[in-house]
């Protein structure tokens, strides 16, 4: 059972309409109405508009992706005497593969916004790098498939910053 209040203009008055539902709903069930044809092109398009192309990314070239993608976790330590600042990769995983391989970058960031050319990054604590504090775009890609993380990472003086990524 359907119910709709109409005003004198053919709209449908949402009080009358949501008081009669539910009332509706007591006696029988209330169903709901079907979108218009012009309500249903308006959806269709924001469906479009939200629908994310991937894009050919290759990890080791300096440039921005279109959006940052996965997830980039930092936990900074600050050591009493620690004259430099230090970045450890500590692992890459998948949210359904677990711990996967990855090809890891960082791209200094110039003081116009430019990339300047990559460090290359690698896994575990003895391949820390000594490394400028500052600005550091990051891209990493998996050799074997088509996981991927993007995004601009900022790096604090004298810490150790031990990076963990999320791949989308």
């Amino acid at each position: 059972m359907a119910v709709y209040v109409q005003s004198a203009s053919g709209k449908q008055s949402g009080i009358f309409s949501g008081i009669l539902c539910l009332t509706a709903i007591l006696l029988s069930g209330c169903a709901q109405q079907l979108p218009s044809e012009s309500q249903t092109a308006a959806r269709t398009e924001t469906i479009n508009i939200r629908t994310i192309a991937r894009q050919s990314v290759s990890p080791h070239q300096p440039s921005k992706t279109r959006r940052n993608y996965g997830t980039i976790l930092i936990r900074d330590k600050i050591p009493e005497t620690a004259p430099q600042t230090r970045v450890i990769l500590s692992g890459c995983i998948h949210p359904q593969s677990g711990p996967v391989n990855c090809n890891t970058y960082l791209f200094p960031i110039s003081d116009n916004g430019e990339l300047l050319n990559p460090i290359r990054l690698q896994q575990g604590n003895k391949a820390a790098l000594t490394l400028a504090e500052g600005a550091y775009y990051m891209k990493s890609g998996n050799p074997n498939s088509d996981y991927l993380v993007s995004g601009r990472i900022q790096l604090k003086p004298q810490a150790t910053h031990y990076i963990r990524l999320v791949f989308e």
